[in-house]
């Protein structure tokens, strides 16, 4: 840390620092803390951008009379944050620079040096009338760049909201948080002021049970009145990952990033093909998913017409106009990975039509599918250079409940509510993406004998209806043992009396792919804690089998199963090959029943980035599935 004290200056709330290096000089307005009466002020986190010359030149520019004393705090001396690189060294480039520590690589100091917030005076949004108008009390619009409310005298001019610049077009964006039931109003007063015809909504109403957004549009198909204002809800369409009414992109974590990467490449496809200037940009806050589709839209325009992309300019430039636009460092990379997958992605999906049956066939052959392998590999590369493998360092205890070392979860982990008995909310299992439903399926290992409590935990806590357990069960194998009761057995007991939970037989029923256990687990202290369970277990998929006898048992135990609304358990003997198998297969499946196309890669990479480390025989599994699916699917008309 750098500590300088400058006597003689003005005490100001806002002081104009005129920064100097040989030829090169940025002026700028800082705003100084506020201090007790007597006291200095500070001015904390000044970076300096400025060329590499030798001195460095601090002039003061006020009105007043010096008095009194200023401290710096932090003042770091940076190169031009410009780091411009050309689009064929971009992969590399995005590789080499996150090889260090994912705390402290090239990127991430990128990110960091970038000032965030208070750059800009915000002092209209401050004023008493308007600052319950902030969702946020730290995320005031910039007084230069506010969009300014016309024709609204009851109400005042204020909203938080700001113009972004796009690549070449000015005020291009309108980013803004999520409206407030008193701001609806203003929000649709904005989108007639602004000629808007395109919203892009990037959080959903609610997301874990809290309020995130104000629904502003009426169902479909209804109207209804914000004020002076009617509004109809003229068409809805679903999609996967977004609804197309106004664009909302509902698969997208608070202060996080999408899973599925090739989906929101889709939708940022699908922006493009309808952007309209200016086009309106909210996520809950309008800052951090809002400030990272911003972004991509202009690096996108840049590499289409510069040949090179510069992503520490533009977030400087975006971050100029609004307040913390892209908050945190993984959304800065997912950035960089949208970008890359954009620009270099590969389509390998086979249109579903006539021709789909012989398609087939030339994409299972042995050098379609290596060339699917390759491009896997090194997505999963630039995927797992951005995330850590665990969170923490596993205890004997916890590297005892894994089958096989090598298999742990990765960063998708789900985790066992932590209880005084158990100091531990480990098991070995991921959440995994299908295609309409995130986290639909919680990928895990059949249990062991130490993990058949924790097993059972796992459905009770997280509601589960349905257990697919793929492998066959050796009788004479204790380290798999069968993890239900039997109708002779009737019920299983766990833990002491004070804390127990019970799984109770109720019914079995056999078919020939099949077999259907129905229990009942419950927790004997909570009486409405209680799950009645049905326990898919197939025949015939051996451990050391990538497929089942019959591949039509798999898809039929896909069919039965995707009628579970809740969350899914999908067990085999290792936690990963038949799970992952199945995963990829469901995502697959739905994505050809939905969008008419068969695109196993996208498939695949979903189920392999959440976790599980020995995957790569998925590919080799879907040989016979494709083969066996597509002699009976049924062509689209119009196909």
């Amino acid at each position: 840390m750098q500590k300088g004290v400058f006597s003689g200056l003005p005490r100001l709330s806002m002081i104009n620092v005129t920064a100097k290096r040989g030829s090169n000089t940025e002026s700028k307005t800082y705003e100084t803390m506020r201090t007790p009466p007597g006291k200095p002020q500070a001015i904390r986190n000044l970076s300096v951008f400025c060329k590499n010359e030798s001195a460095l030149w601090i002039k003061w520019q006020a009105p007043y009379p010096p008095t009194g004393n200023v401290s710096f705090y932090n003042i770091t001396l940076k190169d031009e944050i410009s780091k411009p690189i050309k689009i064929s060294d971009l992969e590399q480039y995005f590789l080499t620079s996150l090889e260090d520590d994912p705390e402290d690589n090239q990127i991430t100091q990128q990110f960091e040096a970038i000032p965030k917030e208070g750059l800009k005076k915000c002092d209209c949004g401050r004023l008493p009338e308007n600052f319950p108008k902030n969702r946020y009390k730290n995320t005031i619009a910039y007084d230069d760049t506010r969009v300014v409310l016309e024709y609204n005298d009851e109400e005042g001019d204020y909203i938080n909201a700001n113009y972004v610049n796009g690549y070449d077009t000015p005020k291009a964006f309108i980013a803004t948080q999520a409206p407030l039931p008193t701001t609806v109003q203003d929000f649709w007063l904005m989108i007639c002021q602004e000629n808007v015809t395109t919203i892009v909504m990037l959080t959903e109403v609610r997301e874990n049970g809290i309020v995130k957004c104000e629904q502003y549009w009426p169902d479909f198909p209804s109207t209804c009145r914000f004020g002076k204002f009617l509004i109809e809800n003229v068409s809805t369409k679903n999609f996967p990952d977004y609804i197309e009414r106004n664009l909302q992109y509902i698969t997208w974590p608070d202060r996080g990033v999408p899973l599925c990467l090739q989906a929101f490449t889709s939708f940022m496809k699908q922006i493009e093909d309808i952007h309209t200037v200016p086009m309106v940009v909210h996520c809950n806050a309008g800052c951090g998913r809002t400030g990272t589709l911003i972004l991509c839209d202009i690096i996108l325009k840049m590499a289409n017409h510069e040949n090179q992309v510069d992503f520490p300019e533009i977030l400087r430039r975006i971050r100029n106009a609004r307040i913390g636009l892209v908050s945190t460092v993984d959304q800065y990379i997912f950035a960089h990975r949208v970008v890359l997958e954009y620009l270099f992605g590969q389509d390998f999906s086979i249109p579903i039509n006539e021709k789909f049956e012989s398609n087939v066939d030339k994409a299972v052959n042995l050098k379609a599918m290596n060339l699917l392998v390759q491009h896997l590999a090194k997505a999963i590369d630039q995927y797992q250079r951005t995330m850590f493998k665990l969170h923490h360092k596993l205890t004997d205890e916890e590297k005892a409940k894994n089958r096989f070392s090598q298999i742990l979860p990765g960063h998708s982990q789900v985790f066992l509510p932590l209880t005084v008995k158990n100091s531990s909310n480990y098991i070995n299992a991921v959440s995994v993406d299908c295609y309409r439903y995130p986290r639909k399926f919680i990928l895990t290992q059949q249990p062991m004998p130490n993990t058949v409590e924790d097993f059972w935990t796992l459905i009770l806590e997280y509601e589960i209806d349905t257990i697919v357990s793929l492998n066959e069960i050796v009788q004479d194998d204790q380290s798999c043992p069968r993890f239900w009761p039997t109708r002779k057995e009737r019920r299983w007991s766990f833990g002491d009396s004070n804390d127990s939970m019970e799984v109770t037989f109720l019914n079995r029923t056999t078919e020939d792919s099949h077999d259907t256990i129905r229990v009942k687990v419950s927790d004997v202290k909570e009486e409405s804690k209680k799950k009645i369970v049905n326990i898919i277990n197939m025949k015939n998929w051996k451990r050391e089998s990538l497929v089942p006898a019959n591949v039509k048992d798999l898809i039929l135990v896909w069919k039965r199963v995707m009628k579970s609304s809740n969350q899914i358990i999908v067990s085999c003997y290792d936690g990963a090959t038949a799970s992952g198998l199945f995963a990829a297969l469901a995502y697959l499946l739905e994505k050809m029943n939905i969008d008419h196309n068969c695109d196993v890669f996208s498939a695949v990479k979903t189920v392999r980035q959440a976790g599980g480390e020995s995957m790569i025989f998925i590919f080799e599994g879907f040989k016979n599935v494709l083969r066996e699916y597509s002699a009976g699917i049924r062509v689209p008309s119009g196909s």
